[in-house]
């Protein structure tokens, strides 16, 4: 992934059942639908998961 192609990311915590997550949004440059992806981080284990555009 060429992350050139994407925007500076946007990070936003929230709380999920009880647990901290942070949702780390990275926009595409080009204004398309699905130009996009998210990173999801388990703020208590450090697990992160990728989220894809659609």
């Amino acid at each position: 992934m060429n992350l050139s192609a994407f925007g500076p990311p946007q990070a936003n915590p929230e709380l999920l059942d009880g647990r901290w997550r942070w949702v780390v949004f990275y926009p595409g440059v080009e204004d398309k639908p699905g130009n996009f992806f998210n990173v999801l981080i388990d703020d208590a284990t450090k697990s992160a998961d990728l989220i894809d555009g659609e």
